[in-house]
């Protein structure tokens, strides 16, 4: 019971290592007192412990504020960090993109000792920080940071993703200052700061800033990881294709991690939007995508048939789709699309949870232990989705769910790996003597069994060939054709392809054995065999000797009017051709007669065939050496009987 456990306590361990974010630790700053309500944040007690500056701030709505300044009579408001995750704002679409935060801060007496940095997290998404002493010039006052490129319009402004920090210029003469930052947010379905500004010595930031990469990367390592592992073991022969669906998630939502840790910004300095449209369309893919690998995760890993092959395959299909627009449209767009993608990934969640439910109710094997590794991921899901729209505050148990699963899963195919191992090599411990002993018998009943094989396999295919090929001409014979026409009419009937026969007679063939013998007539049906095989390449044409001067080919997955070209073309090359004999140099002609049609129920092989048969008789009234085309059949009437 101890050895099936292990795996779920070491992954339940390693997601609560991966999770603990070293910025979700840092304490708010709600002990310091305000001591003038919505003005002024007073640290004048601070022991610079990193706080984060959640309290109230001025917030100026569609105003770019000059620092230094005050605008009198604009609109403002009072908020608290972290603002606009809104689901309100959100889905009514009444969203402020751009507009400033203005925050007074009273410094203890000996701050300018210190060395002080401010770290800005997840803006949604682009800013400008301003921290200055109160009562400064607006002229000798520049932007410590900026993030992105903030612009009043969108075709101005870049997003940029992750976290930025820097140092705080700090006075002697001034405990007094104002920390404004502007922020523009076209680009996001949540604009403004997403998370609260960190104040702290810039060591301590450095180290935080140094945790959290590493944090990040430990994260993204454990899924990527697991994904590539999943992936191949899928491509090195495992029957089992739930690996590839569990790894093709892991690795787009690795991918995903990464792109919000700003891994693919590959030059920062250019005034474009690219690289925040990328990180977009991967994070908005992982949500499109997730639920789909999700659906065939589960019906691989049971082979169920809740849902069938092809709803599963194209349920992926679909959601690959959906999620091209993220990397097509400009950024600004992306937000537009916001909640169709919440509305689809429900689709695809409730769907996940019926199959569950369905292999639980089935009571298949490992049924509770999958469920049990992916029930914390059910419940992360919604939880995400409710603080994304605001509903709730900020919470990491998505990315604990996703490092559980991942670990859980992994370390549970190692178990059945190193089980199956140790009974492998206990197998084998049990069994090498007695191989060893009878390794020298085996060996020569084996070469006298390989040749006895060898032999029997020359004898059975000269037979089979025997049996199947016209003595004359080495085509195909009349038995055959029997029987392969019946399976070519099952596989049309199947893929409602179309099938179509081809009966060609050779134009006066009794007149020529009269007059120049049968060796003659032999020479020109050889003739004939030979320029059909040359013709009919495909190696689905299947060309026959039907009776005396008469041949048939059939032709699957080709159109009447497709054959009937070949046909004239067949026609002509026959025509055309010259035959030696003796003396003499014989010139055939043919009559073809051609039909095709799409089998259906009601349709019988002999309808078709009846039907090439009166076209051919139609040539031959009609003055031989022509091509003619019958209409498709009439289900149950045969062609004489019309």
């Amino acid at each position: 019971m101890v050895r099936d456990l292990w795996p779920l306590l070491v992954a339940i361990l390693i997601a609560i290592l991966a999770t603990m974010q070293p910025f979700g630790k840092v304490p708010s700053t709600q002990s310091y007192p305000i001591t003038t309500p919505f003005e002024e944040l007073d640290l004048s007690n601070w022991d610079y412990r990193a706080i984060k500056l959640d309290q109230h701030w001025q917030w100026y709505p569609n105003q770019l504020l000059q620092p230094g300044t005050r605008l009198k009579g604009a609109p403002q408001k009072q908020v608290q960090l972290p603002h606009y995750f809104s689901g309100q704002q959100l889905l009514l679409g009444n969203r402020q993109n751009i507009g400033s935060y203005r925050l007074r801060l009273k410094l203890p007496e000996n701050h300018h000792q210190q060395s002080l940095s401010l770290s800005l997290g997840n803006v949604c998404n682009s800013a400008s920080v301003f921290f200055y002493p109160l009562g400064s010039s607006a002229d000798e006052i520049k932007p410590l940071l900026n993030v992105g490129e903030v612009a009043a319009t969108a075709q101005n402004h870049r997003a940029e993703l992750g976290r930025f920090y820097t140092f705080l210029p700090l006075q002697e003469d001034s405990r007094n200052y104002e920390l404004l930052v502007h922020i523009a947010g076209h680009n996001s379905p949540n604009p403004g700061l997403c998370q609260a500004p960190i104040i702290a010595q810039s060591k301590s930031i450095q180290r935080l800033e140094q945790l959290q990469h590493i944090s990040q990367g430990f994260i993204v390592a454990i899924i990527l990881s697991f994904g590539l592992y999943a992936i191949g073991t899928s491509i090195a022969g495992s029957r089992n294709r739930s690996y590839l669906w569990i790894g093709s998630a892991a690795v787009l939502i690795a991918l995903a991690k990464a792109s919000l840790g700003n891994f693919f910004y590959l030059n920062p300095e250019k005034a474009i939007d690219s690289n925040y449209r990328f990180s977009v369309g991967l994070l908005y893919s992982a949500i499109t995508l997730g639920g789909a690998l999700a659906l065939g995760f589960i019906h691989h890993s049971f082979k169920v048939h809740f849902f069938t092959h092809r709803f599963i395959a194209g349920n992926l299909l679909i959601a690959i789709v959906c999620s091209l627009p993220f990397y097509l449209l400009p950024a600004e767009y992306s937000r537009e699309l916001i909640i169709f993608l919440v509305v689809y990934a429900a689709v695809q969640y409730l769907l996940v949870l019926y199959l569950l439910r369905q292999v639980l109710r089935s009571r298949l094997m490992y049924a509770r232990r999958v469920t049990l590794y992916i029930s914390p991921l059910l419940v992360a899901i919604p939880i995400e989705f409710a603080e994304y729209l605001g509903f709730i505050e900020e919470s990491r148990m998505l990315i604990a769910a996703l490092v559980f699963l991942v670990v859980a899963q992994g370390l549970n195919q190692s178990q059945k790996l190193a089980r199956a191992s140790r009974l492998a090599s206990r197998l084998s411990q049990g069994l090498s003597d007695a191989v060893q002993k009878r390794t020298a018998d085996m060996h020569l009943k084996n070469q006298e069994l390989l040749r006895t094989q060898q032999e029997l396999t020359k004898v059975n295919q000269e037979l089979r060939a025997l049996s199947v090929t016209d003595g004359l001409t080495s085509v195909f014979n009349r038995m055959y054709f029997d029987r392969q026409f019946i399976a070519e009419w099952q596989r049309s009937r199947r893929d409602q392809k179309n099938l179509c026969l081809m009966l060609i007679d050779v134009d006066h063939f009794k007149q020529i054995n009269d007059e120049y013998g049968h060796s003659a007539g032999d020479k020109i049906l050889r003739q004939i065999a030979r320029l059909l095989q040359e013709h009919f390449k495909r190696g689905s044409d299947i060309v026959c000797r039907y009776g005396g001067e008469e041949f048939i080919v059939i032709l699957s997955d080709s159109s009447t009017t497709q054959a009937g070209v070949l046909a004239e073309q067949f026609r002509q090359k026959v025509e055309q051709e010259t035959i030696n004999y003796q003396d003499a140099e014989l010139s055939i002609t043919i009559s073809l007669g051609v039909c095709g049609l799409t089998p259906g129920p009601d349709h019988q092989p002999l309808d078709l065939l009846n039907a090439t048969d009166q076209a051919l008789y139609k040539a031959k009234r009609e003055g031989r050496n022509c091509v003619r085309l019958a209409s498709p059949p009439t289900p149950n009437k045969s062609s004489k009987d019309q």
